[in-house]
C-alpha cells in the first residue's frame, strides 16, 4: 500500500488530482490518516481515521494500478474523477 499512498499524496501535493469537487471523496480524504505498519510501510489506517476512508483507499489503489500501464505519464494529471 505504501507506493499507492505515495502516489496519492504526490498527486494531491502537486495539484494533479482533479475530482470535480466530489463531496464524499473530499470528506473521505479529510478523514484519512496515514500510519506505518511494522515493516515501516505507509498505509491509510481505517482504525485511526475519524470517519469512512473507503473512497480514498480505492483512489490510491486505482492510481497504483494506473501507474503500471505503459501509457501512464506521471507528468500529467493523475486522475480525473467526477
Amino acid at each position: 500500500m505504501s507506493p499507492a499512498v505515495n502516489m496519492l499524496e504526490n498527486a494531491v501535493v502537486t495539484k494533479k488530482l482533479h475530482h470535480g469537487g466530489n463531496p464524499p471523496l473530499t470528506w473521505m480524504a479529510q478523514n484519512a490518516v496515514v500510519t506505518f505498519d511494522p515493516a515501516k510501510n505507509r498505509k491509510l489506517d481505517k482504525s485511526k481515521s475519524i470517519g469512512r476512508i473507503d473512497g480514498a483507499v480505492a483512489l490510491a489503489m486505482g492510481l497504483a494500478i494506473a501507474s503500471r500501464q505503459q501509457a501512464f505519464d506521471p507528468a500529467t494529471p493523475a486522475a480525473m474523477i467526477g
